[in-house]
């Protein structure tokens, strides 16, 4: 009962992940709402400080709510339950989630496309049109074009690589990824540490140590301490 449903009465598919059909709550009935929190309570009260929450726009889909109101007021509200569950003293990164309304729940947001061990996702961009797929170049575009946002919440580039292991990215795309991470204030890598070599170790280790001080010179330019970082001719290849 507390899965949204359509107006025919089907339950609202959510995604296909993980072999299947996965479903959203209908986060306007009153129970659907007692369980998440206490979801939320229990993963923190297991220690966890840091909370990721992937594919909220769930939480905003079209269907026959149990209390009828705007989509995205129901979203925000159901965000306000989490925020309350997890305590001001978590932290939640908000992914795959409606922007304006996550200001001012969430400490952080995912602007764009998950990054990938490849440039281009050829299979998705050239072949289906889609910009939405995982991929290094498209990341890094959408987080320039809506860092405007860095005033308001913190802005989640994704992670940067340094591995060679199973990575077609080049050295210059890599540390294209380390510094826009650097410009968002916002540092993560999920390389398996056997997949690095030495080198690649101390260069990761380097990365997340560092805090350089950053300037904005132009639309896609910064001021690294005084190394210049310009992101424009990637931002001019793949307009959105």
């Amino acid at each position: 009962q507390m899965l949204l449903r359509d107006d025919q009465g089907a339950l609202v598919v959510a995604a296909e992940n993980w072999g299947g059909p996965t479903y959203t709550l209908d986060v306007t009935r009153a129970d659907s709402l007692h369980w998440l929190a206490e979801r939320v309570h229990d993963v923190v009260a297991q220690g966890y400080t840091y909370l990721k929450l992937d594919f909220l726009y769930s939480a905003a889909l079209p269907g026959r709510y149990h209390t009828p109101q705007g989509r995205e007021a129901a979203y925000r509200a159901a965000s306000q339950v989490i925020r309350e569950a997890a305590g001001d003293e978590t932290y939640l990164l908000a992914c795959g989630a409606p922007i304006i309304a996550s200001v001012g729940i969430y400490d952080g947001i995912r602007v764009g496309p998950d990054v990938s061990g490849a440039w281009d996702n050829i299979d998705r961009t050239q072949h289906l049109n889609d910009r939405a797929g995982p991929g290094a170049a498209d990341a890094i575009t959408t987080s320039l074009g809506r860092y405007w946002l860095a005033s308001l919440i913190d802005i989640d580039p994704d992670v940067a690589y340094f591995r060679s292991q199973y990575c077609l990215l080049t050295s210059e795309q890599k540390r294209y990824l380390a510094d826009l991470a650097h410009v968002c204030d916002f540092r993560a890598n999920s390389d398996l540490p056997a997949w690095l070599s030495p080198d690649e170790t101390q260069t990761m280790q380097r990365f997340l140590a560092a805090r350089p001080e950053i300037k904005q010179t132009g639309r896609y330019a910064f001021m690294l301490d005084d190394r210049r970082v310009d992101f424009t001719a990637i931002a001019a290849a793949r307009p959105w």
